[in-house]
């Protein structure tokens, strides 16, 4: 079922089953205008009731015709038929001329475009269609530009020059500052392993002299606490002792007394 809005013309598909027979209030979501819509078979409905209006409205504005009297008495009146009430009878006319209208709004509105007269080229089935190019010769190429020889002056130039300036490979040979550079690195590197060496050895012998003299110092504790060290560490003291005194008269022969 197509709805078409009053205000804007939007038109728009919906299912018959949305709009219920008693009809209901629609919404257009382009405009926001609402209208009570019918459903399709009660709009159909409302036009024939309307076009049976018109015809009765006729009827009654035509004299109707004059009929002899009956011989055989008069007879009862007709009953007239159930008529629909005026007012309904007017809004149902209003929705039937509004749906009509945006019927013919919208098939109006719908354009067509006729043929503009253009014919399809027709080809040959027989004659097959030829590429660009597959038949065609290929491009012949194109002519290198001419290099002009060298003249005997210009072939001399970079002779000359070669003699005037030093060679590249010569210079590179003599300076070659990279490789001074990571001989003085060796270098440093080298001398730092030799300090480093000395460094360690130097702090290896001082401590195994201040172990000595430790030694030296707790010998009798150590022999008092573990008897079983005190005969190798009376030995130790001993020779210490008697180092002492070796040492000690070496220092006087020297200093002279």
């Amino acid at each position: 079922m197509r709805l078409t809005c009053p205000n804007c013309n939007a038109q728009y598909e919906v299912d018959e089953k949305v709009i219920p027979k008693g009809g209901r209030d629609v919404q257009c979501s382009a405009c926001g205008h609402t209208w009570y819509q019918y459903p399709m078979d009660v709009a159909l409905q409302m036009r024939a009731a309307e076009l049976d209006d018109d015809d009765e409205d006729f009827d009654e504005d035509e004299p109707a015709p004059q009929r002899a009297p009956d011989p055989g008495g008069a007879r009862p009146a007709e009953r007239p038929g159930g008529r629909i009430d005026k007012t309904v009878l007017d809004v149902l006319r209003e929705e039937a001329e509004r749906e009509m209208t945006e019927r013919r709004k919208a098939q109006s509105g719908i354009e067509t475009q006729g043929d503009l007269g253009l014919t399809r080229p027709t080809r040959s089935k027989a004659a097959p269609s030829r590429v660009y190019g597959e038949d065609d010769p290929p491009p012949p190429p194109p002519a290198a530009d001419a290099v002009p020889e060298p003249t005997a002056d210009e072939a001399g130039e970079p002779a000359r020059r070669r003699k005037v300036l030093p060679d590249i490979e010569e210079l590179s040979s003599t300076l070659e500052p990279g490789s001074e550079r990571r001989d003085d690195d060796d270098d440093d590197g080298a001398d730092a392993e030799e300090q480093r060496g000395f460094r360690r050895g130097l702090s290896l012998v001082m401590l195994v002299a201040l172990a000595l003299i430790v030694l030296y110092l707790v010998a009798p504790i150590l022999g008092n606490a573990v008897p079983a060290l005190a005969g190798p560490l009376g030995l130790y003291v001993t020779f210490v002792d008697g180092l002492r005194v070796t040492v000690a008269g070496t220092l006087r022969g020297l200093l002279g007394g």
